[in-house]
C-alpha cells in the first residue's frame, strides 16, 4: 500500500497506474477525473462517519469484491455498495 498524502490528483493515479493499484479515497472529485484519466480502479468512501474505525470496516466491505475492483468506480457508503465501469 502506498500513501502519498498531497500529493497532485494526476500523481496519483500515474502510480496507480505504474504498480497496478486501486485509489482509495474520500475525495469525490477523484470519481470525475477517473473518468478521463482511467486509473485501475477506485474506491470512493461516501461516508456520514468518517471516523477512522467507521471506515475501516467499510473499506474491508469493499474488499470482499476483490479482483472486481479493476476497472470500476466503487462508491462506499455505511448500507450500499455501488460500482459502475471506468470506462463504459
Amino acid at each position: 500500500m502506498l500513501e502519498r498524502r498531497g500529493a497532485e490528483d494526476v500523481e496519483i493515479i500515474e502510480i496507480a497506474r505504474v504498480y497496478n493499484k486501486i485509489i482509495v479515497t474520500i475525495d469525490k472529485d477523484f470519481g470525475y477525473l477517473a473518468v478521463s484519466q482511467t486509473p485501475p480502479g477506485l474506491i470512493l468512501l461516501r461516508l456520514k462517519d468518517l471516523r477512522i474505525p467507521n471506515r475501516l470496516r467499510t473499506l474491508l466491505r469493499a474488499l470482499e469484491l476483490g479482483e472486481r475492483l479493476y476497472g470500476y468506480i466503487t462508491v462506499v457508503i455505511e448500507t450500499i455498495i455501488r460500482r459502475r465501469p471506468i470506462n463504459p
